[in-house]
């Protein structure tokens, strides 16, 4: 595998944004948590993330994207 790496926007409301940046061993572990409704939560490095505090994440030149929100 290459040492390239790939920016994770992180969107918590209209507002606000994080930022990381991730190699692509971590991207393709983290896909398949971010596509499943049964997990809460992911992490990012250090930080553990809940999806419920999020409105997106977008994997930056990529073309992938999700967006969270509560379904009453």
């Amino acid at each position: 595998m290459d040492d390239h790496r790939v920016e994770i926007d992180i969107a918590y409301n209209d507002y606000f944004m994080e930022v990381y940046t991730i190699d692509c061993r971590e991207l393709q572990d983290l896909i398949p948590i971010l596509k499943d409704d049964e997990r809460d939560s992911f992490t990012i490095g250090d930080k553990v993330l809940f999806k419920k505090d999020l409105n997106s994440v977008s994997i930056v030149n990529h073309g992938l994207g999700f967006i969270y929100m509560d379904v009453m």
